[in-house]
């Protein structure tokens, strides 16, 4: 297994990580290298209403980023294969993963509740970690998918969200000719 240090060193596998390398202690004991967070925020809804919504803070998260080019592929009569027109890069596909901990038995409601808020956010949302904003340039996803799974009750709730990255654009930027 291969870890991200977050000075940009590649360490061979956990043993090789060291503590100045983390962000801190999970509840487990455990040495955390990214984390999460949502910053608070609001939107309007389509009945013009402001809906605020609260900072979200997930440890021990994981991440699997990928990205696929926009590529226009063309046959041409006569010839094997295809023409590639590379247009641009795709949007990065991100899922997260994180364990949702129960303490001292108590079922997390309240943070559960925290994050169908935020996956009701209809529009992108800013991120802070040092994986996705250092490393990627990803500063704002919009989050297209959502599963929870509750498992048996017994301490651990499993979150997994399906985001891809935005880009602030605006049409305005943008001269036709």
């Amino acid at each position: 297994m291969t870890f991200i240090s977050l000075e940009g060193q590649i360490p061979k596998s956990f043993d090789d990580l060291q503590f100045e390398d983390s962000i801190g202690v999970s509840q487990l004991g455990t040495l955390l290298f990214d984390d999460i967070t949502f910053p608070a925020g609001s939107y309007k809804s389509l009945k013009t209403v402001v809906v605020d919504y609260d900072e979200v803070k997930l440890q021990s998260v994981r991440f699997i980023i990928s990205q696929e080019k926009n590529i226009v592929k063309t046959a041409i009569s006569g010839r094997s294969g295809t023409v590639k027109e590379y247009n641009n890069d795709g949007d990065y596909q991100i899922t997260l993963q994180a364990n949702i901990n129960e303490i001292q038995n108590i079922f997390p409601a309240t943070q559960l509740q925290l994050f169908k808020e935020l996956k009701d956010v209809p529009e992108s949302i800013p991120v802070v970690s040092k994986i996705l904003n250092s490393i990627f340039d990803i500063d704002d996803v919009v989050i297209n998918d959502f599963s929870l799974d509750p498992g048996t009750g017994k301490g651990n709730v499993v979150l997994n969200f399906k985001m891809e990255s935005d880009l602030p654009f605006d049409i305005k930027d943008f001269e036709i000719t």
